[in-house]
């Protein structure tokens, strides 16, 4: 929302929902008179026939629809919705040459466990966490209590790219814009292709918020602002700020 309203974007309508509609009434309290639709709920909500529905009804589902790395990460809803969203541009906490690598090296390893489980977005996750930590335990020579000293020094990179901690002690991360593409026979998913990736992303979007704000539910304002570092650049290189 931040970073959307700060380049000139009007946020139309927020919806908020536990679980999507399976009798498909969700779709109807989506605006028809939008330049495009953001998604950021996940295969756990049951977001994937919405998603199938919401393709149908665009135009063009690559230039009205955006998602978030609940999406975009996740091999199982990515599955069923590909097909339908195909060329729609979403965020993603990894990146998709190191997930490659990451998979093949997986796959190696422990050929008899699909690799889609290890590529979900939950186990991604652990699997990131407990690297940072077991490469700072390293560090400190197993000593717990050297921890998080060690654990603010590291500098270091995972599925996502480089990471490291601020003064805060919150993560400074990157993270990329996929578009979804064909699904190759026998693969897992359909293949993301890599648009573009932002490092240095802290809890503040670049100054856009408060760094001691907190999430919370319910709407946001939405405030023309100072555009972040990376919003600047991509206008800079000739990047569309829609």
């Amino acid at each position: 929302m931040a970073e959307f309203c700060a380049l000139g974007g009007t946020v139309a309508n927020q919806l908020a929902v536990d679980f999507f509609d399976p009798a498909g009434r969700d779709i109807e309290r989506v605006p028809r008179d939008v330049d495009g639709v953001a998604v950021f709920a996940g295969q756990f909500f049951g977001a994937g026939e919405f998603l199938k529905r919401l393709a149908r009804r665009a135009d063009d589902p690559g230039r009205e629809i955006v998602a978030g790395p609940a999406l975009m990460d996740d091999a199982t809803i990515l599955r069923a919705t590909g097909p339908a969203l195909r060329g729609v541009v979403g965020s993603s906490y990894v990146d998709p040459p190191r997930m490659r690598d990451y998979l093949r090296k997986y796959t190696q390893a422990f050929p008899g466990t699909p690799a889609g489980i290890a590529g979900g977005e939950l186990v991604t996750g652990y699997r990131d966490a407990v690297e940072a930590i077991v490469r700072a335990l390293e560090h400190a020579h197993g000593d717990e209590r050297r921890l998080p000293a060690e654990l603010r020094r590291l500098r270091i990179g995972l599925l996502g790219g480089p990471v490291h901690l601020d003064q805060r002690r919150q993560a400074v991360i990157s993270t990329s814009l996929v578009r979804i593409g064909a699904q190759d026979p026998g693969a897992a998913a359909p293949a993301l292709e890599p648009v573009s990736r932002l490092d240095g992303v802290d809890q503040s979007l670049g100054g856009l918020l408060d760094p001691s704000l907190s999430p919370r539910a319910g709407p946001a304002a939405c405030r023309r602002n100072q555009p972040p570092r990376w919003s600047r650049r991509a206008s800079d290189t000739g990047g569309r700020d829609d």
